[in-house]
């Protein structure tokens, strides 16, 4: 149809014509629709920081990739791990949200724990992985404190030392220890004593113990060191502590003691001032005799020279000789002061003979005598 025919068309004719040609191009075409999948979003973590030996809960919001709406029908499968060695967990998926929960191990500190989570849903399936770093644990600082005991007059007391951290912590905790001498000698006024000290995950405190050795020495206040050395999971912010043994013995009144001997005789003596000494020492004895005598009743026997006393308030006085009448004597005597103001000891006077009468030969003797003064 030529251009001038075409124009002659009626304008009815030209109407319906241009009315099916727009109707044919604006018919879509057909196609079939995208398949869905699950979108799973960023993890929430809480708390917010993993920490070795806590309880961790991971929760991913999970959608469909048509709708943007949650996912309500999937199946959960996660795997979280540290070092490639999966931790025990527990998981669940309701309502488009995959949660999970695990105890993070204390060796975990310092290192990524790795969330693998797969969320399947009909025949699509979506993964998603998150590394979330355990921080290391701060570790906590020990104090070692001082301590102090009486020493008692024999046997040992304990010295207990206190050991503290600053915080608690799930990890164990050790620390080397040693002692070491001041004013106190190891093996005479404490037991020389090492070791290791350790706290269990969570205790807060110990005690590390050193035996001191009692005596009844009069003498100052004794002291001891005792160091802290090489701590695991643990720094050191007091390594050293001073131990007290207290002197608990006091000097001997100073005067003049009386007494008597368990042969029912007669016993007395001066003590100096600050009882450094023993002065005037006499005492009368009766002697058992062989023939031509049974018994020397009343031999009085003294001391003149001053007899020193000991740091634990001991004494003694000894004679092996022969006396200006001719009799030969040996006498031993031994004896303690005591505070406030008594005094005990032993005696024995043997062998006293002479050719002389009334001795003639005969040996005499007291055989072991006990005395004590006050």
């Amino acid at each position: 149809m030529s251009a001038v025919q075409r124009a002659a068309l009626p304008v009815g004719l030209v109407a319906v014509i241009a009315t099916g040609l727009l109707a044919a191009a604006a018919t879509p075409t057909v196609s079939a629709s995208p398949a869905m999948t699950p979108v799973i979003g960023a993890p929430v973590v809480a708390p917010t920081q993993p920490l070795p030996g806590k309880r961790l809960t991971v929760r991913f919001k999970v959608t469909r990739s048509d709708t943007r709406a949650p996912l309500i029908h999937g199946r959960m499968n996660c795997a979280p791990s540290v070092n490639g060695r999966t931790l025990a967990h527990s998981e669940s998926f309701t309502s488009g949200i995959a949660r999970l929960s695990m105890q993070i191990p204390v060796a975990a500190q310092g290192k990524d724990l790795t969330v693998r989570l797969t969320i399947t849903s009909a025949r699509s399936s979506a993964t998603r992985v998150a590394r979330l770093h355990i921080r290391a644990l701060a570790k906590p600082a020990l104090s070692i404190g001082d301590a102090s005991i009486s020493e008692g007059n024999g046997g040992s007391a304990t010295l207990g030392f206190p050991v503290t951290l600053s915080a608690g912590t799930p990890l164990p905790v050790s620390v080397r220890f040693a002692t070491s001498d001041a004013l106190a000698s190891a093996g005479v006024d404490y037991t020389a004593t090492s070791g290791v000290l350790t706290l269990k995950p969570g205790q807060r405190s110990g005690t590390i113990t050193v035996a001191a050795i009692g005596d009844v020495v009069v003498e100052p206040d004794e002291t001891l060191t005792i160091t802290l050395s090489g701590a695991v999971n643990a720094t050191i912010h007091d390594a050293t502590a001073t131990g007290t043994i207290v002197n608990d013995d006091v000097p001997a009144r100073s005067g003049h003691y009386t007494g008597s001997t368990s042969l029912w005789t007669f016993i007395a003596f001066d003590v100096s001032e600050g009882a450094k000494s023993v002065t005037g020492l006499f005492f009368f004895a009766d002697l058992t005799c062989d023939t031509p005598l049974s018994i020397l009743k009343g031999a009085k026997i003294e001391f003149l020279d001053p007899l020193p006393v000991g740091p634990d308030g001991t004494f003694s006085a000894a004679y092996n000789g022969t006396t200006p009448s001719y009799i030969t004597m040996n006498v031993t005597l031994t004896g303690r002061l005591r505070a406030p103001g008594t005094a005990t000891g032993t005696l024995r006077v043997i062998d006293i003979t002479s050719t002389q009468v009334p001795f003639r030969g005969a040996h005499c003797s007291t055989g072991d005598a006990t005395w004590d003064a006050s």
